[in-house]
């Protein structure tokens, strides 16, 4: 008896550590064309309602939009992406690179924004914009800071 609850203690260690990937990747797929790759030091698949990614970096495969943060966790069930520390979204707007960074954002599927409710640093070519509340919105590749915006312009 103890050597088979000892060999299925075993079997269960076995088991669950398949379900975390080191050094793994992902790609997204929307009608059947790849669209996003994902990256992370270490990926939890062990819920499969809510995988975990950590040290995430996200690329956009159609657009130039790239993803950074500490920590992803998916809720496939409702299309959420939570992001947490050090988060940094590039992307390429009309030839020009923007990067924003904050502490912690959402990425809604469904509804295709990214938001958060904290502090944000958008920093483009000669200009940084400081602020709180942001949503950007990739249908129509716009992004707004909704609080206590500032502006700074790097002198030549």
């Amino acid at each position: 008896y103890s050597f088979s609850v000892r060999r299925l203690k075993l079997e269960s260690a076995r088991l669950e550590n398949l379900k975390v990937a080191q050094q793994g990747e992902l790609l997204i797929f929307q009608k059947k064309k790849p669209l996003w790759e994902i990256k992370g030091r270490k990926i939890d698949f062990s819920n499969f309602n809510r995988i975990v990614i950590l040290d995430l970096a996200a690329k956009n495969l159609k657009r130039f939009l790239k993803i950074k943060a500490k920590q992803a966790i998916i809720n496939l069930p409702l299309s959420l992406i939570s992001l947490k520390g050090k988060v940094v979204i590039e992307l390429l707007k009309k030839g020009e690179l923007i990067k924003l960074e904050t502490e912690n954002a959402i990425f809604d599927g469904k509804k295709r924004i990214i938001y958060g409710s904290g502090k944000v640093v958008v920093k483009k070519r000669k200009e940084t914009i400081v602020g709180e509340c942001f949503i950007y919105d990739l249908k129509s590749d716009t992004f707004k800071i909704l609080k206590n915006v500032q502006t700074y312009i790097v002198a030549p």
